[in-house]
């Protein structure tokens, strides 16, 4: 089946490193392999516009692509090292050979000759790879997204940072037991804010910084190093340390996750160090209609509870937990995080794509 397409279905782009998987739908690689980074590890991979199920349990499909990634970035940095061998050997003494005549482009010319043959003949190889990838697990492996190097911003936040630490300073005093009812909860109710400098450039905030969404459009900001440049993701401005926080978040469409984070996860990239719940800096809970999926570090629980649009989020800083509820006539726990916070953090969000969430207020 061939399709006619030139622009992703998923971000609703002109296609970027386009992949086509075997029903014939095209997409950027990076947006089909975070649309099925988040698909059910128990089932099938289907086609994220027609829903046509592939032949690969995800768990084979992740074992492959690992493999021939690292493959791929080891040919990367064999490339990146001839690349820099002209600088080794043009590093000669004048001194020590004075009656040597050297013309320093006659070997620089071989070896960039030999840099071109070999790019190609990783670019050959590299097609040939995943091209049998393709045929085995019906579907290529992902290209890496340039990283986009950031500006320094100068420093705009500081009277919203105070305000914000007025605010979380009227915090309850500490409770003596787990809160229960709903009504316990909003003991510990906090205002919490998305943070415009960290958001990655195609969220939309709004809603006096409370709501995010996923648009195909960018926006307009400006660049700095706090940003998000390659995930949809954005935190929230205010710190927290010491004591109990409750906060509430709705969230619609396709998926987000819902989390906390230290300050220091990184910005810059797609891979896990910058993904909330993907590593040792950050907690996260994913949401879709299907099911729930706790993550910390390479911990992953899939949760089967009903589903709910609005999530509890409840920290308990000082004793080391952080719970999440679903939201009704009564509190249910989703999943229950065990942290021995070193650091404020700070609530986060992943937003997919046509999808929302909503900090409400309490």
């Amino acid at each position: 089946m061939s399709h006619d397409q030139d622009f992703c279905y998923l971000c609703k782009e002109d296609l970027r490193d386009p992949v086509s998987i075997p029903c014939g739908h095209p997409f950027c690689a990076i947006c089909l392999k975070t649309y099925w980074d988040h698909a059910d590890p128990s089932g099938q991979y289907s086609c994220p516009q027609c829903r046509q199920r592939l032949g690969a349990t995800q768990a084979e499909i992740q074992e492959k692509i690992h493999d021939r990634v690292k493959q791929m970035e080891e040919l990367k940095q064999a490339v990146d090292a001839l690349k820099s061998y002209h600088m080794l050997i043009a590093q000669t003494d004048a001194e020590e050979l004075p009656t040597v005549s050297v013309n320093p482009y006659f070997s620089f010319d071989s070896v960039t000759k030999t840099v071109s043959e070999l790019k190609q003949h990783l670019n050959e190889y590299g097609n040939e790879e995943l091209v049998k990838v393709a045929t085995t697990v019906n579907k290529m492996p992902f290209c890496q997204l340039e990283d986009k190097k950031g500006k320094k911003s100068i420093k705009s936040d500081e009277i919203d940072t105070y305000k914000a630490q007025r605010t979380l300073s009227q915090a309850p005093p500490p409770r003596s037991q787990a809160p229960r009812s709903r009504d316990e909860f909003l003991q510990y109710a906090c205002q919490l804010t998305l943070d415009p400098n960290t958001a990655y450039k195609q969220l939309y905030l709004s809603r006096g910084n409370r709501k995010a969404a996923l648009k195909r459009e960018p926006q307009s900001y400006n660049e700095n190093n706090q940003r998000f440049d390659c995930l949809p993701q954005v935190l929230c401005k205010e710190p927290l340390s010491g004591g109990a926080y409750y906060w509430e978040v709705e969230w619609s469409g396709e998926g987000a996750s819902i989390g906390i984070t230290y300050k220091g996860i990184k910005r810059a990239g797609y891979g896990d160090s910058s993904r909330i719940g993907y590593n040792r800096k950050s907690w996260g809970l994913f949401c879709s209609d299907s099911n729930y999926s706790a993550r910390h570090m390479k911990d992953q629980v899939d949760i089967n509870a009903p589903y709910s649009s609005r999530i509890g989020v409840f920290l308990d800083y000082d004793g080391g937990t952080l719970s999440l509820y679903s939201v009704a006539e009564t509190m249910t726990l989703i999943h229950e995080f065990k942290a021995s916070f070193s650091e404020p953090v700070y609530p986060g969000f992943w937003v997919w794509y046509e999808s929302a969430i909503c900090i409400c207020q309490l």
